[in-house]
């Protein structure tokens, strides 16, 4: 708002003073210096920033002339709604802090008395409207962005997984049938789907069409024929196939 006593802001086309590297105004609100000059000490502005940051917000979003509400909870019954609007004492009364809430209500007697404080202002239409507080770019927070597993099932090649599983069957028999001629079968089908999983990634070498989940579905079916790993090669490929669906974001 405009003071006689301070030539810059009659400069309605100014910004902060003109010296935008020391102050930063983005909603138009009280200055500190501002609130300096009209007898707020120092102390009390420190005291409402570290005991009281929802007040400095309500503070922070306010120009001269609007009107605060808020409820006196204090009260007999039920809180009892209060409030006034921003004004400067006059000169000739003599007040220790000019900057009060209509002549009658001295800041820090509010902010002890009231909750709920909400701060409105007319707008170009003439209607009141709430203003936000400065809390929303306070504590405002920088976007950190986070990675996350996302799954496609149409990216996996499930010939590779039904084959990847009969190994895991057929290679756990093989281990541990107590049966000797089921465990020597399931050896040899085991061999034969290894086998098959072997010629499907050939193919796609031959024609130029693998990637390196081929490669390593292709070392794991490789383990799984070296006697002691035929378990842990088959569960390796069954993973490796698998995770071609597996896919990262960032958001």
């Amino acid at each position: 708002m405009p003071e006689p006593g301070d030539p810059q802001s009659l400069n309605r086309y100014s910004y902060v003073n003109n010296n935008p590297v020391k102050y930063s105004d983005p909603t138009g609100r009280f200055k500190e210096e501002e609130l300096l000059g009209w007898g707020i000490s120092q102390e009390q502005i420190a005291k409402w920033k570290q005991s009281d940051l929802d007040w400095w917000s309500v503070l922070q979003a306010a120009h001269l002339y609007d009107l605060i509400t808020a409820l006196n909870p204090f009260t007999s019954g039920s809180p009892k709604q209060v409030g006034g609007h921003f004004v400067l004492a006059p000169d000739w009364m003599k007040a220790p802090q000019r900057l009060t809430i209509d002549f009658d209500a001295n800041l820090e007697g509010f902010r002890q008395t009231t909750t709920n404080r909400q701060v409105w202002r007319l707008n170009a239409s003439g209607e009141m409207e709430l203003v936000p507080r400065a809390t929303q770019f306070l504590s405002a927070q920088p976007h950190i962005p986070t990675l996350y597993l996302t799954w496609n099932a149409d990216q996996v090649n499930w010939d590779y997984v039904k084959l990847d599983a009969a190994s895991v069957a057929t290679a756990g028999m093989a281990k541990w049938a107590r049966v000797a001629e089921i465990a020597i079968a399931s050896g040899k089908v085991n061999a034969a789907i290894s086998g098959r999983q072997a010629a499907l990634p050939l193919t796609g070498i031959a024609a130029g069409q693998i990637g390196l989940l081929d490669y390593l579905s292709l070392g794991a079916t490789a383990s799984s024929l070296v006697p002691g790993y035929g378990m842990a090669g088959s569960l390796a490929g069954l993973a490796i196939d698998l995770s071609a669906g597996i896919g990262v974001t960032c958001r």
